[in-house]
């Protein structure tokens, strides 16, 4: 069956009450990429839905929890965790306020989504009009509408002030015990359901943002915290891939400076899946972080913003 799935705030919820799963995947558009095919051809067992929040905070992914778990026996959650924003949030809060009768159990408010202008007119006439047929392996998945490449993500990347202060350690974990609260609470209650975390490659240029904020020290502490509390999960895998250097300093492989392209998301779906790659343990945590603290303080980040490649541009355009 073809579904036309285009708005996570407002299908999520009906694609974890409904559909017929027993795997998900979630976590920010980080994750829109992965096709639910190649989990589900890894194993013939496997049902996947993938419900992403965009930049989601915590409470997000508390939500898809709660729906999934309520509706469905759940054998394995995906979930690729961005460290560096859920933690200082309110836990209670999430990226855009969700209609909330559609996360309910309450049918008779659902009028205001039946009879919703933009779902009559932009999603269900234009599919029925058109004969539009979507494949529901590319659902939320932008891939191929982007160009990639260094000038293309230079673009959109306002390179911030140099700042002479370093904030304190905990800066990106103000709220954290309330926030990854949110996420282990159901990985304490369904110790049988696998939970695969992982920390998706950003581009070299994050980190360039982070070191120009004062904010490296604060990422090194806030992912070393997270990694200390899964690994103490016993049905908890987590994997990081922020410090593979050819991947986050090969600007083909983004659209910005974060968001990579459908074949990186193929590289996390092997490397979790079939090779066991990047696989974070109690004996290389520490290491694995101080190869992206290094790889993010050594960098040569002149061949990006140094004169030779500002004459290059302007060459360009010429």
């Amino acid at each position: 069956m073809n579904i036309y799935i285009v708005d996570e705030m407002y299908q999520n919820p009906g694609i974890l009450k409904n559909f017929d799963y027993n795997t998900i995947i979630t976590g920010s558009s980080m994750t829109e990429n992965f096709r639910v095919s190649w989990f589900e051809d890894e194993n013939p067992e496997t049902k996947v839905v993938k419900v992403p929040y965009p930049a989601g905070y915590s409470k997000n992914y508390d939500i898809v929890f709660d729906l999934a778990f309520d509706t469905h026996e759940i054998k394995t959650v995906y979930y690729g965790m961005d460290p560096f924003h859920i933690f200082i949030k309110s836990s209670d809060e999430t990226i855009n306020p969700l209609p909330e009768y559609l996360y309910d159990d309450i049918l008779l408010n659902d009028v205001e989504y039946i009879f919703n202008k933009d779902v009559l007119y932009k999603y269900t006439l234009y599919n029925i009009i058109l004969g539009k047929q979507y494949n529901n392996d590319l659902a939320y998945n932008w891939s191929s509408n982007h160009k990639y490449g260094l000038d293309q993500v230079l673009q959109t990347y306002i390179r911030p002030k140099k700042s002479d202060e370093q904030q304190a350690e905990n800066y990106l974990m103000i709220r954290y015990e309330e926030n990854i609260r949110n996420i282990t609470k159901y990985i304490e209650q369904y110790p049988n359901t696998k939970f695969k975390i992982f920390f998706p490659p950003y581009s070299i240029l994050e980190w360039d943002t982070l070191i120009r904020r004062g904010e490296l020290n604060s990422a090194v502490a806030v992912t070393k915290r997270v990694m200390e509390d899964l690994l103490k999960y016993e049905n908890v895998e987590l994997y990081y891939f922020q410090n593979v250097e050819e991947i986050v300093t090969n600007f083909d492989n983004y659209k910005d400076y974060t968001h990579h392209n459908e074949e990186i998301n193929y590289y996390i779906f092997e490397s979790i899946c079939k090779t066991g790659r990047h696989r974070i343990t109690k004996e290389n945590y520490r290491k694995e972080i101080e190869e992206m603290y290094n790889l993010a303080l050594n960098y040569d980040y002149s061949k990006i913003f140094g004169e030779e490649r500002n004459i290059e541009r302007r060459e360009t355009r010429e």
